[in-house]
């Protein structure tokens, strides 16, 4: 407890209360099911209250570095092809709410293992609580597919378990270091179960298996970790085959219309121009030929270019690429959890520069963490002692 609090306190009262407001933030997503309580929370105890603590703070905005140049320029690429001005009011949203986790609050407090863990448990409660809710409301059945965790609407089962996949790469490190076997299997049993069994979610079985293909490939080096990690992997697959073959309509689905979304969406794009994008007021309203609406692009990237171009989606995932690099270089297990959404958000999510949302805490989130990030951490270094 004492590191937790000190941890909290290391940067001052100010840093302390913005902690506090962002682990309100995230705990919101989870516990109210209207998206309006959760933007008002923003508005009223972080976004205001922000500008204060910039100008007290701005010394360390540090405006130097790479990561702030180019989202400086991602920002104004989005400023000049906005199209209203309701769009660049939502920039400054997603501006300020990178300043606060990269550079106001003490993001130390991220990175200590009972908090990560912690992270991951709240993730696999959150899954299982909606499912039993749910299904005594009458809305799910075992077997099924739970559509809406509880929370605000706009996270849904696709979206809880990316994020899932995510928090439990960002938890690995740590039960690794630690030597938590019992509790690794149980969060990797718990983790398929929840999303190809009850989320049944394509697109986090896809940032998942991505995670089962790289941790050994990481580890292998580590001669003691290699004959446990050749049978774990051995069971995780038996489990996802085994869990697949009871859920039939996971396959069934195929692409749920995907390539027919995107090909559509590319006619639009290229009538608007493939530089300057559609603007980012710009609504999509379409419909699909077997029936069905969509109104977003399922696929953040394609989302750049869409609404802001061509040059805004390459900074982006610029961007994305070099923060990867700095996690790697400062051994940040906030790379892998990157590195998971980056994955699973090429089959799902629309617009991150929008009112507070799901695709926040998805990719937002991470990028700034990563951006917070002073030095090494403990959990990989003790994996490399291995």
């Amino acid at each position: 407890m004492s590191s937790i609090r000190a941890a909290i306190l290391s940067e001052g009262k100010l840093s302390a209360y913005f902690l506090t407001m962002i682990i309100g933030f995230l705990l919101l997503f989870h516990l109210v099911p209207s998206s309006k309580i959760v933007n008002n929370y923003y508005y009223i105890f972080m976004f205001a209250p922000a500008f204060f603590a910039i100008y007290l703070l701005r010394n360390r905005l540090d405006l130097r570095r790479p990561e702030t140049i180019l989202w400086g320029l991602l920002f104004l690429l989005c400023v000049l092809s906005a199209g209203s001005w309701n769009y660049i009011k939502h920039i400054v949203y997603t501006a300020v709410f990178l300043l606060i986790v990269s550079r106001i609050i003490p993001g130390d407090f991220f990175r200590i293992s009972v908090i990560v863990r912690g992270i991951f448990w709240i993730k696999i409660i959150h899954v299982f609580v909606s499912m039993v809710f749910y299904g005594w409301l009458g809305d799910y059945v075992i077997g099924g597919q739970l559509h809406g965790p509880l929370g605000p609407v706009k996270m849904n089962c696709i979206l809880t378990s990316i994020i899932l996949s995510a928090c439990l790469m960002l938890v690995l490190p740590f039960w690794i270091a630690e030597k938590r076997w019992v509790e690794l299997g149980t969060g990797l049993i718990l983790s398929i179960v929840s999303s190809v069994y009850i989320l049944q979610s394509r697109s986090g079985l896809v940032a998942m298996l991505a995670i089962f293909i790289l941790i050994p490939g990481y580890l292998w080096h580590m001669r003691r970790l290699r004959l446990y990690m050749a049978g774990l992997m051995l069971v995780v697959v038996l489990l996802m085959c085994l869990v697949i073959w009871i859920t039939p309509d996971f396959v069934s689905r195929m692409d749920s219309g995907r390539f027919e979304m995107w090909q559509n969406l590319l006619i639009d794009w290229k009538q608007c121009g493939y530089l300057s994008g559609c603007g980012g007021g710009f609504q999509i309203q379409r419909t699909f030929e077997a029936g069905g609406f969509y109104n977003h692009t399922h696929n953040i990237y394609f989302a750049f270019a869409f609404y802001n171009g061509l040059p805004a989606a390459f900074v982006f995932i610029g961007l994305c690429f070099y923060l990867l690099h700095k996690a790697w270089k400062n051994r940040d297990p906030w790379g892998g959890y990157l590195l998971s959404t980056m994955i699973g958000l090429n089959f799902d999510g629309g617009q991150i520069i929008s009112n507070p949302s799901p695709l926040w805490i998805a990719i937002l989130l991470p990028m700034a963490m990563i951006s917070n990030s002073k030095r090494g951490h403990a959990a990989e270094e003790r994996i490399q002692s291995l």
